[in-house]
């Protein structure tokens, strides 16, 4: 998350939307707050964050392609997806979890997190043009 944000040019305060690998397993999704949290620090509570994965399932390794056009049509759109079926919070994962419905929010900013087994981690992040303004290509 850390050197998708430096290449970009950003920082944390300019995400809105963190598309998370989000898998509905306990470890992976505690481990998946406590990244987002030692990177954002106390920004973490200011980013939406929501996983497609609770509607369509673990696409294996088509997930992270579709999350990142979901990415792409969440700061096109400004609408952030929801992380559907959540029925009992997890007091580990306490940041703005998306679960009552798709949130309609300016979205200039988008970063989409994919975890895989071995290590092999990637986030990418997806701008609106104004907030690229001034900023080299990544």
């Amino acid at each position: 998350m850390t050197q998708a944000l430096r290449s970009a040019g950003l920082n944390c305060d300019d995400v809105s939307y963190i598309s998370a690998h989000g898998t509905g397993t306990k470890l992976s999704d505690r481990i998946e707050t406590i990244a987002v949290k030692h990177v954002f620090n106390g920004s973490a509570y200011n980013v939406a964050i929501s996983s497609i994965k609770s509607m369509i399932g673990h696409t294996m390794g088509a997930a992270s392609a579709i999350e990142a056009a979901v990415c792409a049509l969440a700061v096109d759109r400004d609408r952030i997806p929801p992380t559907v079926n959540w029925e009992t919070r997890d007091p580990d994962c306490d940041l703005d979890y998306v679960t009552t419905g798709a949130r309609e929010q300016v979205v200039k900013v988008a970063m989409n997190n994919a975890y895989a087994f071995g290590g092999n981690n990637a986030s990418v992040v997806f701008c609106k043009c104004d907030v690229r303004k001034g900023l080299r290509a990544a």
